[in-house]
């Protein structure tokens, strides 16, 4: 008996894969899509290749199932230039679930109407104008129509159907659009409008997409306050609304969303104070970026007690007050920048002065009032530091050049009170950028000082004399800025020496 029922499997198995052979009549079709449609044959990859010779369902770019109905197309990148507007080829496929279509060359070609009777569609990725008939899809989950260059306005049908999970409109900066009132228990997850011209108000319905898990609407032109219904989104784990038009405060809740990894802010218009939080234990959120507001008050504690935070970014705003830089507890820290605000930096002399930042990557202090270096010999990752405008006095530490075993990058302490380089010093190979600019430097030009630099090197506006060492050639290629202006330095820039031949 168990003979007989794995025999039977295998004869059903055996009748599957011969159903799933590609049918007459679909590579029929096929092929005479492939006909209609204008592409490069050098540059085709998957079209070029189709003939009657191979059984269709192996054809690159095409999906079957079981019973050799074509499901799927993937025709992204195939310099596809026309002859879909009137392919009743293509508008016969009536399985097909997936068609891509992206990365062509349509030209503003309009989505022919055609389309509408793939039924079946799935997942749409075109790259052509978008007509109102899409919201008629009603089995669409995925629209994807990215860097098309789209025109016109968005019809909002589409957010209501029923299916869409994903909408992704990245990069079209002449489309223009709004938000609906969306429904009850919508079924979107990931909605993507990143440098579009999207405008009006986030509405009140947004609370009732439950499952949304992504929303990116930045560099748009959203404005108006977020409404107390975002505390609705507890499956959001990436929201990003910066360079907007935003005002108001900033709702609470929005820091106390479960699931928020990724929180971007930056460059709108919230003012006044974030209230302060408790129980935040349990946060996961690992970005936090509220730059370039109207923020203001004091610092709120809570930032500084999100557990899993890498990288946060409070600079450009009001904030003011002290903050002790011993308060940055977590050890994950990757990011941190408080410049330009109305904040004090308190640091201490001590060696433990910043002993839980020892993974900082980049730390950006400038107009911070700060009076004394932070202690940062120990960080042994960090490779960008910017304590420019402060009030730091005396000479520069010679430990700042082997901060990350000689791995530090950018170091911008321009506009202080600095007179001078401590020594012993050895400037580190891997810099890029040295800007001491606006300092009271005395004396001569270090020997070595652009050795290694190759974007930018500013001494301009200091107190330096002498001549110009030879390490500083006019015309250097790898150094792309050189500023000395405003010293007493004497002579020529040297020139580099031509190579003999």
């Amino acid at each position: 008996m168990k003979t007989l029922f794995f025999l039977s499997i295998f004869c059903i198995t055996c009748i599957l894969l011969a159903f799933s052979q590609c049918l007459d009549d679909k590579k029929s079709l096929l092929l005479g899509l492939r006909n209609s449609l204008r592409f490069s044959h050098s540059d085709s990859t998957k079209l070029v290749h189709w003939n009657h010779t191979n059984d269709c369902c192996n054809w690159d770019g095409v999906e079957c199932d079981v019973f050799g109905h074509v499901i799927s197309l993937q025709l992204d990148n195939e310099t596809i230039s026309g002859g879909i507007e009137n392919s009743e080829y293509l508008f016969n496929l009536s399985y097909l679930k997936k068609l891509n279509l992206s990365y062509n060359s349509f030209n503003g070609i309009q989505i022919p109407e055609g389309i509408s009777n793939l039924a079946n569609l799935t997942h749409l990725n075109l790259s052509c104008a978008v007509p109102d008939f899409l919201a008629d899809f009603s089995k669409l989950t995925t629209l994807s129509l990215a860097f098309c260059s789209l025109l016109g306005s968005f019809p909002e049908r589409i957010f209501e159907i029923p299916s869409l999970q994903r909408l992704d409109l990245l990069d079209n900066p002449l489309l223009s659009g709004s938000f609906p009132m969306f429904l009850q228990k919508g079924s979107l997850r990931t909605i993507v409008l990143e440098h579009t011209n999207f405008s009006g108000p986030l509405p009140d319905s947004i609370g009732n997409l439950t499952m949304l898990s992504t929303l990116e609407l930045s560099n748009c032109r959203f404005f108006g306050q977020l409404p107390p219904t975002v505390a609705n989104l507890t499956e959001l784990t990436d929201l990003d609304i910066s360079d907007n038009n935003f005002t108001g405060s900033i709702p609470s809740s929005l820091f106390a969303l479960p699931s928020l990894i990724s929180l971007l802010l930056s460059d709108n218009e919230f003012h006044g104070q974030v209230r302060e939080l408790s129980n935040l234990s349990s946060s996961i959120l690992q970005i936090l970026d509220v730059s370039s507001n109207n923020l203001e008050g004091p610092v709120p504690k809570f930032f500084f007690e999100l557990e899993q935070l890498k990288s946060l970014s409070l600079s450009s705003n009001k904030f003011n007050g002290a903050v002790q830089m011993e308060m940055f507890k977590n050890p994950r820290f990757d990011y941190l920048d408080l410049s330009h605000n109305d904040l004090f930096v308190q640091s201490t002399d001590s060696d433990s002065s910043l002993p839980p930042l020892l993974n900082i990557g980049e730390l950006r202090l400038a107009s911070c009032k700060l009076q004394r270096f932070p202690n940062l010999p120990r960080q042994s990752r960090l490779s960008h530091l910017d304590l420019s405008s402060n009030q730091l006095k005396g000479e520069i530490p010679n430990w700042i050049w082997e901060i990350g075993n000689g791995s530090l990058r950018y170091l911008n302490l321009s506009n202080n009170l600095l007179h001078g380089f401590q020594k012993p010093y050895k400037f580190p190979s891997s810099m890029w950028v040295l800007d001491l600019h606006s300092n009271q430097i005395l004396g001569e030009l270090p020997n070595d000082i652009g050795l290694f630099l190759s974007m930018l090197l500013d001494l301009s506006a200091n107190a330096l004399t002498g001549g110009i060492p030879p390490c500083l050639p006019s015309n250097n290629s790898l150094l792309g800025v050189l500023n000395l202006g405003r010293n007493n330095l004497s002579g020529a820039i040297p020139q580099t020496p031509k190579p003999s031949r």
